[in-house]
């Protein structure tokens, strides 16, 4: 992640991320809104790695998706820039106030909320160099008691994968994955 600066660690593939999730998403789905045969009452978005990012924070913004399975991401974009092998390695994280105030306001475990109306599935593994698990779980602790207190706990799932190590998308995955989506976009719960 090349930044001018520690201060500003990440900016570019953040501001990438929340670009493709608030801008890019929404144009796509409005689009889908003017095609006759999509049902927009089961549209859905999966993502792993970056696109696990986009997919989370997608949610978040456009109530159009009613289901996602996030994978090998996480909605702590602090800890995620902290703790990353790609970001300080667990060494203290400074951000400039005005760029950490902009990462906070996209970070989805500051407004868990706003994905409640979707199904969610998250997928990690515990032993991620890219994503620690730590931010997944922070994200996990955020987003449980949000779907509680609306209602649909049965709507989030969180899962942490122990044996598979590394950074990626693999069998349980996909089995996690397929099952989610045959779950709630063809009703077969």
């Amino acid at each position: 992640m090349q930044s001018p600066s520690a201060g500003r660690l990440g900016e570019h593939y953040l501001g990438q991320i929340a670009a493709t999730a608030n801008i890019v998403v929404p144009k796509v789905l409005d689009y889908l809104q003017t095609v006759p045969d999509v049902d927009m009452s089961r549209v859905a978005i999966t993502g792993v790695s970056t696109n696990g990012f986009i997919a989370l924070q997608a949610v978040a913004a456009d109530q159009r998706l009613h289901a996602a399975s996030v994978m090998a991401a996480c909605g702590d974009y602090q800890r995620f820039l902290r703790y990353s092998s790609m970001g300080m390695a667990g060494r203290p994280l400074t951000l400039d106030p005005d760029y950490a105030k902009w990462v906070d306001a996209q970070a989805v475990i500051n407004h868990p909320r706003r994905v409640v109306h979707a199904a969610v599935l998250m997928v990690n593994r515990v032993k991620d160099p890219l994503i620690p698990i730590s931010c997944a779980d922070e994200t996990d602790r955020a987003l449980r008691p949000a779907y509680a207190a609306a209602g649909g706990g049965n709507r989030y799932r969180y899962v942490r994968i122990e044996e598979q190590e590394g950074h990626g998308f693999g069998p349980k995955e996909n089995a996690e994955n397929l099952a989610w989506m045959r779950a709630w976009m063809l009703g077969k719960r």
